[in-house]
């Protein structure tokens, strides 16, 4: 009744409503809406965020018992926005509105819900949506066909989320059909669904041409999907992919699919076992994509053989926009080619985490990683680098003046090795660095706590300094 009063009062301003909602509050929510839309506030309402809080509000995980507004409410939050004609955002994450939320959403978007009962009056859906997140609701297949009867009908949508919801390729498929009238739509997120390449092939065919963002990170999908679609150039600029089984039988289309991207900025493909794609051809036709600039390999199995094909003229190098690369958890030593890492001089974060990097290969990038002067961050945990590769760094790190974050965690450094390294992170020297972490590198307390006096010595925040 309160929220319904006030805004009432503001019924002539632009409002944003984010309300965390939880099962108990969510009835009285709703009424609350409902009655500031009868009040003539529908209007202003621009922005709905009732997004349920999960770490704030207790959630049956192994039921899957329903949550925030839920399928039961959701009937009468799509009649109270109906009137809402002026709506652009409007989230329902995590509400778990099932398959009849699915079709009350789907008769709001055809303009299915009426006006004053008796009126005959048929309201028009919500014709200045842009954005609309409907993850983690429970829609499977039947949730997505229903929405998709009404999905069309957004024409002015530039932003979709329906990922971890389960939906198979049945409803992937329906839901491309209606996409495809969305001629707007500039990103789309299904990550976390099981849509598969024959989902994942309908969508891209659908909306490839002109969607520029795309998630679809684990949803079962093969290279397979790459096969058969349309041989126009794609609008595609940001492209995640990882956790799929992309290269468990390699395919050339995947490389064929890539010299289509020619607009791509960014690329996933972690921990889709790309070491069994050949390197060359992989790098071939990334270096069709000139404006690439995030890229992550990490968690294939790649070993230093394949890194180096990829290294080679031609290949990888290409790509002189890139600026931020991850390679982490791959078995990368001996670490091949480190003068490569200079063929991208805008390179502003590079993460060798987890590499199984010894002090040898710590010792050969230091000098290398000292002329990435664009560098602001560095990540290499759990490598061991030891008291040598202290030193070597501690030589690098003050040549990097963009550097605001360092990761050296269980690098084997010791007590020696961070007195050694502590100099170099200075302010004096290191005026732009703002977060060292040094945890797990062998100290035990009463050497931690010393330490921790020296670099207040040496005008070092502690603060920013990690070491335990």
């Amino acid at each position: 009744e309160h929220i319904a009063h006030t805004l009432g009062k503001l019924s002539k301003n632009a409002l944003t409503l984010v309300f965390p909602t939880s099962l108990a509050a969510s009835s009285t929510l709703v009424q609350g809406i409902s009655g500031a839309v009868a009040n003539g506030s529908g209007s202003a309402i621009v922005h709905l965020d009732l997004t349920l809080q999960l770490g704030v509000y207790p959630y049956d995980y192994e039921t899957g018992a329903p949550s925030g507004i839920g399928p039961g409410l959701v009937a009468d939050l799509c009649h109270a926005l109906a009137r809402c004609e002026n709506l652009q955002y409007l989230s329902l994450r995590c509400n778990k509105i099932g398959v009849p939320g699915a079709e009350s959403l789907a008769r709001l978007f055809q303009g299915g819900s009426r006006g004053e009962e008796g009126s005959g009056v048929r309201r028009a859906g919500l014709p200045v949506l842009t954005h609309l997140d409907l993850s983690d609701n429970g829609l499977m297949n039947a949730g997505a066909t229903k929405l998709a009867e009404g999905l069309g009908e957004c024409c002015s949508l530039t932003h979709l989320d329906v990922g971890l919801n389960k939906i198979g390729a049945d409803g992937a498929i329906a839901l491309a059909t209606a996409l495809a009238k969305c001629l707007n739509l500039e990103r789309f997120e299904t990550r976390k669904n099981f849509i598969e390449s024959e989902g994942a092939r309908a969508l891209f065919e659908a909306c490839g041409s002109s969607t520029k963002h795309w998630n679809l990170s684990d949803t079962r999908t093969t290279a397979e999907m790459f096969s058969s679609l349309p041989t126009n150039q794609l609008a595609i600029t940001h492209l995640d992919l990882r956790r799929n089984f992309l290269f468990e039988n390699p395919r050339e289309e995947f490389s064929a699919f890539l010299r289509r991207c020619s607009y791509l900025t960014f690329l996933n493909l972690e921990d889709c076992s790309l070491v069994k794609a050949d390197a060359r051809a992989v790098g071939a036709s990334l270096s069709t994509c000139p404006l690439l600039t995030h890229l992550s390999l990490a968690a294939n199995s790649l070993h230093p053989d394949w890194l180096h094909s990829l290294l080679l003229p031609g290949a990888l190098p290409e790509c002189t926009a890139l600026a931020h690369l991850t390679l982490s958890s791959n078995p990368l030593s001996p670490f091949p080619a480190a003068s490569s890492l200079l063929s991208w001089p805008e390179l502003a974060s590079l993460s060798l985490a987890q590499c199984a990097l010894t002090c040898a290969d710590i010792l050969q990038l230091a000098p290398v990683l000292a002329r990435c002067s664009s560098l602001t961050l560095l990540n290499l945990n759990h490598s061991a680098s030891g008291v040598a590769g202290a030193k070597a760094l501690a030589h690098a790190i003050p040549l990097l003046p963009k550097l605001t974050e360092l990761s050296l965690q269980m690098n084997g450094l010791g007590a020696e090795g961070i007195e050694a390294l502590s100099p170099s992170l200075s302010p004096s020297l290191s005026p732009s660095l703002r977060r060292v972490e040094l945890w797990s590198n062998g100290l035990a307390v009463e050497e931690a706590d010393r330490l921790r006096q020296r670099l207040q010595e040496v005008d070092l925040i502690p603060s920013r300094i990690l070491l335990s």
